[in-house]
């Protein structure tokens, strides 16, 4: 009995074990979907997933004094998993609270792929499409479903999501200054309101109700940076990778990890949420003279082509999704120059108290900021998404300099510190305003349509070019057509909707808003 106290007591588990087993979780679901894929493929693709593992596991960036080499504090840990259930479980997880809008869509994805398996196959109008989307989150929770029904999914995506935010938030604390660094990252967003007020004083605001159900940030008829409750609540798909590819970064500016171990993150999120990676070869630009002499770099590019066949699958009859730049109207001109004013009092603060800001993290700060500014200059996507989700890394980073600086003791001027308080005021009124509005939207139980039923429903058109690609299109020797039945697409009620609620009240017009603002 002495010798297993002992041998427990021996055991040591680091925060480089936390670090390697959130890898894991991000890569499995793309080793699990091989399976959809044929032989050649499905083998490229398990072969990325282990690189993936091997780079991060092996990574040489071993810093004695580093965060990765502490002992794990299984409170601090603890704690910030449990912040992350409250926060999921408010933000309409199980369908306890009203979940925000888009999951119509995406509890449609979760109950396609619980009860078909991936891919997921439909027939409308005669022709036979699947579901083609990043899909990572859903993969495991909807292994859960297809055996044990589909409320064990919607537990085991809580507990998933839930686990996966807890740890991006350790890591914060443990790179940071502890549970309030992680506070003020969740708290914070763009400065939207210094726009919001202007347009409000000239007359042109967009409708009101659309800003108190999308939130602040949703004032711009085609951007939009979403503040992290909004990401959170509305997209942690794409929030959770895309903050996670953010800690491998800080990670990385601190010596603790090297460049490869950032690429093979990057490769083990893009199931996730492809476009949250648009911003990692700008910031691996800033030590690029480093990478290229580095075998392991290398190596990352080789491991990072084995997913190309997830690359094909989501580009698959994504022809038709909108892709170009931004016009070149006065109007557009105006509305990017009151778009960029939101990111300004954060740009100032930093740029005040750049000697406040270790040397480190100096070139993260200005390429971040240098991609926040020239996102809007692209359009892709109905609701620009490009712009939406490629600035989740680099806003992360942002609000994580601003709080280092911020929290910190190295500011010289009180002034300085009151700029920082009323910044973080100003930006997180969004983030404030989703915890105090989103209790008084209509809830719907766990609906069990198809995604072509929802979306139907909604009155989007059944099919979407983000979410289903012909079969005829796939090359045959890229995947296997599911065995499972095809998934219904016959119409039918999806929601048990107050619809007095939903149509007057706080939340009347809400549909005029949906069809004028980014969802």
């Amino acid at each position: 009995m002495n010798t297993v106290g002992a041998l427990a007591r021996s055991i040591v588990i680091t925060n480089r074990t936390v670090f390697l087993g959130m890898s894991v979780l991000m890569v499995i679901p793309t080793a699990l979907v091989s399976v959809g894929f044929k032989p050649l493929p499905a083998a490229v693709l398990l072969t990325g997933c282990l690189g993936v593992i091997a780079l991060v596991a092996r990574d040489p960036s071993m810093r004695p004094d580093g965060v990765l080499q502490q002992r794990v504090n299984p409170l601090l840990l603890g704690a910030c998993i449990c912040i992350a259930a409250a926060l999921l479980f408010y933000s309409g997880s199980l369908h306890f609270f009203p979940p925000t809008f888009d999951w119509r869509i995406r509890d449609a994805v979760l109950a396609d792929l619980s009860a078909a398996g991936f891919p997921a196959t439909y027939r409308v109008g005669g022709e036979e499409y699947l579901l083609r989307a990043p899909i990572g989150m859903y993969v495991m929770p909807a292994m859960l479903g297809f055996s044990s029904g589909l409320f064990s999914a919607h537990i085991a995506l809580w507990i998933q999501n839930s686990f996966a935010l807890g740890v991006i938030l350790y890591f914060i604390c443990a790179l940071g200054f502890g549970l309030r660094h992680a506070a003020l990252l969740l708290l914070s967003g763009t400065c939207a309101i210094l726009p919001v007020a202007l347009l409000w004083f000239l007359g042109a605001l967009p409708p009101f109700n659309g800003l108190l159900v999308y939130g602040l940030d949703a004032w711009h008829p085609t951007y939009q940076y979403s503040s992290a409750m909004i990401q959170f609540f509305w997209v942690p798909n794409h929030a959770i990778p895309g903050w996670w590819i953010a800690v491998a970064f800080l990670l990385h500016f601190e010596e603790e990890l090297d460049g490869a171990s950032v690429a093979a993150t990057t490769s083990a999120a893009l199931f996730w949420s492809p476009l949250v990676v648009f911003a990692v070869p700008f910031l691996l630009l800033g030590r690029l003279r480093e990478h290229v002499v580095r075998p392991r770099m290398w190596i990352s590019a080789l491991i990072a082509c084995c997913f190309a066949p997830v690359v094909i699958y989501f580009t698959a009859d994504a022809s038709s999704i909108p892709l170009s730049t931004a016009p070149a109207t006065a109007e557009t001109f105006s509305l990017y120059s009151l778009f960029v004013l939101a990111l300004a009092p954060h740009a100032a603060f930093l740029f005040l108290n750049r000697k406040s800001l270790p040397k480190q993290y100096r070139m993260a700060a200005v390429i971040s900021l240098i991609l926040l500014f020239t996102l809007p200059a692209f359009i892709f996507g109905t609701s620009n998404d490009i712009v939406m989700r490629g600035s989740i890394v680099p806003l992360t980073i942002l609000w994580f300099l601003f709080g280092y600086v911020l929290l910190g003791a190295s500011i010289q001027h009180v002034r300085d510190r009151w700029l920082g308080m009323v910044t973080g005021v100003l930006c997180s009124l969004s983030a404030v305003g989703t915890l105090a509005m989103h209790h008084l939207a209509p809830g719907w139980p766990i609906s069990y349509c198809s995604i072509v039923q929802s979306a139907r429903e909604l009155g989007a058109g059944e099919l979407s070019p983000h979410y289903h690609a012909r079969w005829s299109v796939i090359p045959d020797w890229l995947m296997i057509r599911g065995s499972s039945e095809l998934r219904p697409t016959a119409p039918r009620e999806c929601w048990s909707l107050n619809e007095e609620l939903y149509q007057t009240g706080i939340f009347g017009g809400i549909r005029a808003a949906e069809a004028q603002l980014p969802g």
